[in-house]
């Protein structure tokens, strides 16, 4: 029998480990453009955390405080107060319509973005002028290698997410490659903690991270991935959905963090839960385990959670596609139940000094 050489199988080996890379739809690429945004929005007033600031995050907030000059670092402020940190994403995304280092030039102008643009007219030359006067490049040298390390923590388990997903809700097996040519992940350590959101630019769908404080794992794929299921089933079913748009309401003085316009709520709490179903079952917690983590989520004001927990195990057993069985979630909604479920918690948490 010829031997085989070690040498020929490492290349064998290597040739697997590139071809599978060309061919997932995921890429895990540290991306300077969302490094810059974020730099610039941490030097121009995003101080918020729901923990403890990442390393990264801290390091470069010294070094912009010590190296940024007063007059840019005055306009990057009152350019930051005028448009607000709501929609921290939205620095995020103006970065990913523009093209790579150092002209970061508007390079997308569909009719979809140019309200979006309009809004946020003149950040491209606010973020070239920080770039320069900052040595942008000088930091993004030193911490892409970091961050890149991190991103590869989750490579394993982007394609796990994107299956479980695709199985559990009964999807076609192209249902994520027909929307989008390529899904890119990164982490940015620069944003809080606890924070995501997704972003379509050209054709191509982003997750984008915050730092996390837990084990890389699928649970950071569930979450955003599932938007792309769930938020077309809400448009379609909108007129169903709005039925029970007063359950909000109820919410208002206990709301952390729930969406505070109807239909993102119902999105989220779709997600939250399924995100947490999912994860329990590849992690094998009991439903008693799960059920622990989606009152969390619903703690935060996802008024549904509980409800679509209680009805989830019924649509695994029903041989339905989740779009089919997406209304007989709101058709079994009794708003009064709901209403003494949500006071019924607050007592309980109350009486236990939560």
């Amino acid at each position: 029998m010829k031997k085989i050489s070690l040498f020929s199988i490492i290349i064998v080996f290597l040739y697997c480990v590139c071809c599978s890379e060309e061919n997932s739809i995921y890429c895990f690429d540290a991306n300077e453009n969302l490094f810059l945004a974020y730099a610039f929005m941490n030097a121009a007033g995003y101080d918020h955390d729901w923990s403890q600031m990442h390393q990264i995050r801290v390091e470069i907030r010294d070094y912009l405080d010590k190296n940024l000059c007063r007059d840019l670092r005055a306009k990057m402020n009152d350019f930051y107060k005028q448009h607000g940190s709501g929609g921290f994403s939205s620095y995020g995304i103006y970065a990913l319509l523009l093209s790579e280092s150092p002209e970061f030039i508007i390079k997308y102008d569909t009719l979809k973005q140019k309200d979006f643009l309009k809004e946020y007219e003149d950040l491209d030359a606010l973020y070239r002028d920080f770039y320069e006067k900052a040595n942008i490049k000088r930091l993004w040298k030193k911490y892409k290698p970091i961050i890149q390390r991190i991103n590869d923590e989750y490579r394993s388990f982007g394609e796990i997410a994107l299956n479980d997903i695709i199985r559990y809700c009964k999807l076609e097996t192209d249902y994520f490659s027909k929307g989008t040519s390529k899904i890119y992940f990164t982490i940015c350590p620069q944003m809080s903690h606890f924070t995501a959101y997704t972003a379509e630019v050209n054709g191509n769908l982003y997750i984008i991270h915050g730092p996390s404080e837990s084990d890389p794992g699928p649970g950071a794929f569930y979450h955003e991935a599932l938007h792309h299921v769930i938020n077309p089933l809400t448009e379609k079913n909108i007129n169903l959905v709005n039925q029970y748009k007063s359950l909000l309401e109820i919410t208002d003085d206990k709301r952390d963090i729930g969406y505070d316009d109807w239909e993102s709520n119902v999105d989220d709490s779709f997600c939250r839960t399924i995100h947490k179903v999912l994860e329990g079952k590849y992690y094998k917690l009991s439903k008693d385990e799960i059920f622990k983590t989606v009152k969390d989520e619903y703690k935060l004001g996802f008024i549904l959670c509980m409800h679509i927990f209680e009805k989830i195990y019924d649509y695994e057993n029903s041989g339905k596609t989740f779009e089919e069985f997406f209304p007989t979630f709101f058709n079994t909604i009794n708003i009064e139940k709901e209403k003494r479920r949500w006071q019924e918690f607050w007592q309980d948490n109350k009486s236990n000094g939560r």
